[in-house]
């Protein structure tokens, strides 16, 4: 049975077509095909003639085929035109599993209804279409690798001669020799493309034959998908064996779809995880596992006792990192700035560990400072290159694996390479937390918390750039932890094994004590990058930004900006409103500007323009920003809006100049550094002067705070933090600032984490990267000790590989136990692809394949063109036989009569 999984695989593997039935119109309140026919033998009623009891008879023996065809001949063919086509005319509202269909990227439609809801819902999503019918001349002009098309095989009403509803409609049709060019136009698509059929009860026999001997003659590897209601698993086993088609049942109750709806949505929200997940650094992560990779070597020494423990492993390699003697305290400064973790210098942790480092002869004591010994400096080195070859050869393995498997090119199989790394290093800090919560939060994780595994892979698998691989790279990884090999072993275990470290280091029962300690009478400078979002109402991140800062200011948290960062949100709001007035709001330009795409860099403004009311074409920009900006959009308004609206404080221009000349030499320094960076980038991606220079102040703001006297703007906060979702200051700080302070720095996504842990506020896990940036630690003594890690960590790390093997288990146990309105409610809609979702047994295997079994279907493709031909040729053989045939018939006659 194909699952939720395998329609994300085969949406995402290769270019898809939609073969969509009734159901869709159903949901609309269209009727179906026993409707259609009951409606019609009612208006036969009212006009009763001879035949009428046949009819009925049809209509009682479900034979709809037979019942419009003696409709025909005794009412006629207009009659029955006419008839059906007002009960079929267009309601005109919008349905939800059309609107679903139209989100999904197919790349044509192919219809047997006669309705244009299909047509009208396209058109309303913004996709232009050819719509064709059944004629020669049109299935002739179909070239969906091309043009996107609407087939409507059959017919429309509005075209007499093209509909397909009587039983001499379908046999003209799909049997006689008068409509060869639709039957071979229907097998090569039915034999060729990628079909999933939608709403779509496949009960037409004419359509079943052709699949039936499709199957039979050339069972295609990657069979197509078919969304049935209410399928059993008899109907599964029958359908596959005879049809080599994969069923997907949902449950439905008369033109309820809505079980449909959810199934399809969550497979859009997958597929567009990529296009929103943020990006990540895995180098960051795999400097810090890096530093705990001495630790994980070492065994303990006769005496049971190992030389080294977690926080010295990190303690040797900061020191050796410095390349200068430190005290204690710069030295858990050092620690806290590489992994976030605040400790005293002279804590037990810190004594104990150091002890262990000084008997061990790596570490000496001088005059009040730790200084690495020669010996230590060599054992950091030591493995500092085993952990680099590690991963080296990892990275290799992967690769020289991908190109033999998948069919790689080498620059392709190295980014896939690269990302699957990243993918396990997201994998494991998801884990990692997981299995921490397993241990000390009373509630116990739900199952559907493994599922997140899918989401998870997918948000990695979006970011390469070429789709057909995407599904290949989720099976790949998925069977690398699954089974694997010697090779991946190693490296799997001991990347477990780290995450699951960092994410006990942070354990700590005073957490909101020390969380406090991060905010408290704290000041953040935000940028431009914040503010913009924060304006542009029904942009993406607009009710995010505004959650964040209301939460910041709740907790007491004072915001400021500068005039050069207000003035890049005006510009990038007159951006907007030149591209509307040169272009038109409904124009091409537009929309690319919105979404970021076509050379264009994302425009918010835009972006929410179109969000707030897409339907309604008579808006105007200048009304939306004057909305966005308080009620008018003037430069000298700005200032009243931010302080009064938004409780931001703006700087004064001539002020911030003073501070700027003020600290001169160092301001030089930090364009110079933010010129360096600027060119190292690609030239489209090059920032303007002005925000270099912006950039440039805020680094001067927030590191010189201290010394700063801000009364003026009633800024009385003794710490400062810069706010930013993208920005070069936190670089331009780790580099000219020689011990930053936590939160110096942050994004959007961390100071939410943050402010949200500070009370009971529902089950909010901080991500690991974020709460290693920002928080204070202490390390809870337990798992300093490597025998009280061992015992811990081991347990876990093969509990994880058992859930992996038991996921699908655990997920079908999660459906069958779990799925329902309740449940279903008590979730948000992003997260329902891990309600749904389930692994099936066979789909790791067939996804590692999908590449190879494109080059199966140009085979097959080749070998359908040749049954085609020869079809044809057999076709043409028999209609000269009996023309022959009937010819010497009339000859015959003609003779006898003579």
């Amino acid at each position: 049975m194909a699952d939720f999984t395998d329609i994300v695989l085969f949406l995402s593997s290769g270019r898809s077509l939609a073969w969509v039935g009734s159901g869709p119109s159903a949901e609309m309140g269209l009727p179906s095909w026993r409707q259609l026919a009951a409606a019609v033998l009612e208006e036969c009623r009212k006009r009763q003639k001879p035949n009428f009891r046949r009819i009925e008879r049809h209509y009682q023996l479900k034979e709809y085929q037979d019942l419009f065809d003696e409709v025909s001949l005794s009412y006629g063919t207009e009659f029955l035109h006419e008839t059906c086509s007002s009960i079929l005319e267009d309601p005109g509202k919008k349905g939800d599993l059309y609107t679903v269909i139209t989100e999904l990227d197919f790349i044509s439609y192919f219809t047997t209804n006669y309705d244009n809801a299909l047509q009208r819902h396209l058109e309303d999503s913004g996709k232009a279409i050819k719509v064709y019918l059944n004629s020669q001349e049109d299935i002739e002009a179909v070239d969906v690798d091309y043009t996107p098309a609407l087939v409507k095989l059959h017919g429309d009403f509005s075209h007499p001669q093209s509909v397909v509803l009587t039983r001499s409609d379908y046999q003209r049709f799909y049997k006689s020799g008068l409509h060869e060019g639709f039957q071979s136009f229907l097998w090569s698509h039915l034999a060729r493309d990628r079909i999933i059929f939608v709403g779509y009860s496949l009960t037409d026999p004419e359509i079943l034959a052709l699949q039936e001997r499709i199957a039979t003659n050339f069972r295609r590897k990657v069979a197509p998908i078919a969304l049935m209601s209410n399928a059993t698993q008899d109907d599964v086993d029958s359908w596959k064996r005879r049809y080599n088609i994969d069923l997907v049942p949902y449950i439905s109750t008369n033109s309820d779809h809505s079980a449909l709806v959810s199934l399809l949505k969550s497979a859009a929200d997958v597929l567009a995880i990529g296009r929103l997940a943020p990006t990540r650094m895995a180098e960051d992560d795999l400097r810090k596992a890096q530093a705990l990779y001495m630790w994980h070597r070492f065994r303990p020494s006769a005496a049971g006792e190992a030389p080294i423990n977690a926080l010295g492993s990190l303690i040797l390699s900061s020191l050796a990192a410095q390349g200068k003697a430190l005290t204690p305290n710069e030295l858990s400064n050092s620690i806290q700035f590489t992994l976030g973790v605040d400790i005293e210098g002279h804590s037990p942790e810190m004594s104990g560990a150091i002890d262990l480092l000084v008997e061990s002869g790596w570490v000496i004591r001088e005059a009040g400072t730790l200084r690495v010994l020669p010996e230590g400096q060599r054992i950091v080195q030591q493995y500092d290159r085993r952990f680099e070859d590690l991963m080296e050869v990892f990275q290799k393995q992967l690769a020289i694996d991908l190109k033999r498997s998948i069919d790689l090119g080498e620059e392709e199989a190295r980014e896939f390479a690269r990302v699957v790394l990243e993918a396990l290093i997201d994998l494991f800090e998801v884990r990692g937390r997981d299995i921490m919560r397993m241990v000390w939060d009373s509630e116990p994780v739900s199952p559907r918390t493994i599922t997140d595994l899918l989401r998870i892979l997918w948000s990695r698998a979006n970011t390469l750039p070429a789709s057909n691989s995407r599904s290949s790279f989720v099976g790949f990884v998925l069977n690398m932890l699954i089974n694997p090999s010697e090779q991946y072993e190693s490296v799997i275990d001991y990347l477990a094994k780290s995450f699951f470290c960092i994410q006990a280091i942070r354990v700590d029962p005073n957490v909101s004590h020390h969380l406090n300690q991060v905010i408290t009478d704290r000041c953040i400078l935000l940028d431009e990058n914040v503010l913009i979002p924060l304006t542009a109402k029904a942009e993406d991140r607009h009710e995010f930004m505004y959650q964040v800062l209301s939460e910041a200011r709740d907790a007491g948290i004072q915001f400021f900006t500068t005039w050069r960062f207000v003035e890049t949100v005006r510009e990038h709001a007159n951006w907007a409103l030149n591209l509307v007035n040169t272009h038109g709001a409904q124009s091409e330009e537009v929309y690319r500007a919105a979404l970021g795409k076509g050379g264009y860099t994302p425009n918010a403004f835009l972006n929410g323009f179109i969000n707030q009311d897409p339907d309604d074409r008579n808006r105007e920009l200048i009304q939306y920003l004057r909305d966005c900006f308080g009620g008018s959009y003037t430069f000298g308004s700005f200032e009243s809006f931010f302080e009064e609206h938004l409780n931001i404080k703006i700087l004064d221009e001539d002020w911030v100049n003073r501070f700027v000349d003020a600290h001169s030499e160092r301001n030089i320094e930090a364009m110079q550094w933010l010129y360096q960076i600027n060119q190292s980038r690609p030239e489209e991606g090059r920032k303007s002067e002005r925000r270099l220079r912006s950039e440039a102040e805020a680094f001067l703001l927030v590191s010189e705070w201290e010394n700063l006297d801000l009364s003026t703007w009633n800024i009385t906060s003794s710490e400062c933090s810069f706010l930013s979702s993208g920005s070069s200051v936190p670089a331009l700080i780790r580099a000219m600032v020689s011990s930053s302070k936590p939160l110096m720095v942050s994004d959007v996504e961390m100071l939410w984490e943050l402010l949200t842990r500070l009370e009971s506020r529902g089950d909010r896990p901080p991500s690991f990267r974020s709460m290693m940036m920002a928080s204070h630690f202490r390390l809870a003594e337990h798992f300093v000790e490597p025998e009280n890690c061992r015992r811990f960590f081991r347990p876990l790390i093969n509990s994880a590989k058992k859930e992996f093997e038991e996921s699908r288990g655990l997920l079908e146990h999660a459906l069958s136990t779990q799925l329902g309105e309740e449940f279903i409610e008590e979730i948000s809609e992003v997260e329902w692809p891990s309600v749904v979702s389930g692994l099936h047994s066979g789909y790791i295997d067939r996804s590692s394949r999908l590449n190879r079994e494109q080059e199966r279907l140009e085979e097959e493709n080749e070998r359908l063109r040749l049954i085609v031909e020869k079809f044809q040729q057999q076709e043409r053989k028999r209609r000269e036989f009996v023309t022959h045939q009937r010819e010497q018939q009339r000859n015959r006659l003609r003779n006898r009569r003579s």
